[in-house]
């Protein structure tokens, strides 16, 4: 590959090669349950009926169960688990582990993403997504799955009435790796995804850079970063295309966008700054992609990716 590659990596983005045979998709709704602290959960109890206020749906303490079912219905039970077929328990019947915070749960699908497997109650948002889940607000109500394309359409409620919608589709996310300058032997490191233009971490002028070498050194030199998308004049090396959810493409997608909207400084030691490699690194680890050990060099990186992913 070389000169104006661009557009054959976004091919390579919008390829999808995701391989769910050892790996398990989630659901993951927006109330999960968590293990509990203390045994009161700080909801809202009414003075009239003595029933807590669980943004879903209401809990009698006097009886220890749900006054409505789940609205997850019956697409959240696990049979596995005899006990989820009760919509109206709380927390399986286990209140001295766990406690649901807004009744509703978080369910998996199973390998073949094609059905809810079992119910987590012990799940967040950030879980959910770092463990290849799909996360809808409230509780799931449908769920539109087209394992061959990728795609997950999700319908949940938050109140048994108003709906919610959730839609992902599975990607290819390009790691490249590139030649800009002679000036710079160790290369570049970018990422991209399906239909953007690569991204990286770089110094915000490489001026100061080069020049705060001689008076810190490598190990010590760090300089205000910025985000920056890859040129065209840069010579292509190779690619990594690593497969995420849809809902880790989302992610990353926001990490980046938080990342230009407030870049950290450029170093090539990591505890005074990212270098493009090792942002690359979090980027992806923040959503939960194994890149393997950090590697600040983009030849090492690329060399252990390529002991995890397709490498071209």
């Amino acid at each position: 590959m070389g000169t104006g590659d661009i557009d054959t990596m976004q091919v390579l983005a919008s390829t999808r090669t995701l391989d769910t045979s050892t790996t398990s998709p989630l659901v993951c709704l927006l109330s999960t349950t968590f293990a509990h602290q203390s045994i009161s959960t700080g909801k809202e109890r009414d003075s009239e009926s003595g029933n807590d206020y669980f943004e879903a749906r209401y809990y009698a303490s006097s009886m220890g169960r749900w006054l409505s079912p789940d609205p997850g219905g019956m697409a959240v039970v696990d049979l596995e688990f005899p006990q989820t077929l009760n919509r109206y328990a709380y927390v399986n019947n286990n209140p001295l582990s766990f406690t649901d915070p807004f009744g509703l749960d978080c369910a998996y699908l199973n390998n073949a993403g094609n059905g809810v497997e079992s119910v987590d109650q012990q799940s967040s948002a950030g879980e959910c997504g770092k463990s290849g889940g799909y996360w809808v607000n409230g509780g799931l109500t449908n769920i539109n799955i087209n394992a061959d394309q990728g795609s997950v359409q999700m319908t949940g409620t938050t109140n048994g009435t108003d709906q919610t919608h959730a839609s992902y589709q599975d990607a290819n996310v390009v790691v490249s790796e590139w030649n800009n300058t002679i000036a710079n032997p160790a290369n570049h490191i970018a990422i991209s995804l399906p239909g953007q233009r690569p991204v990286g971490q770089n110094p915000l002028s490489d001026s100061d850079f080069i020049s705060n070498i001689a008076l810190n050194g490598f190990k010590y030199n760090v300089v205000p970063g910025t985000i920056k998308p890859q040129t065209n004049t840069g010579k292509l090396l190779k690619v990594a295309v690593v497969p995420v959810t849809g809902m880790q493409a989302k992610m990353i997608q926001a990490f980046i966008n938080q990342s230009m909207a407030n870049p950290s400084n450029y170093s090539l030691n990591t505890q005074l700054g990212l270098d493009c490699a090792t942002w690359v690194q979090q980027l992806l680890g923040n959503a939960g992609v194994q890149t393997g050990p950090m590697q600040p060099m983009p030849d090492d990186l690329m060399n252990q990716l390529g002991s995890m992913y397709k490498v071209y």
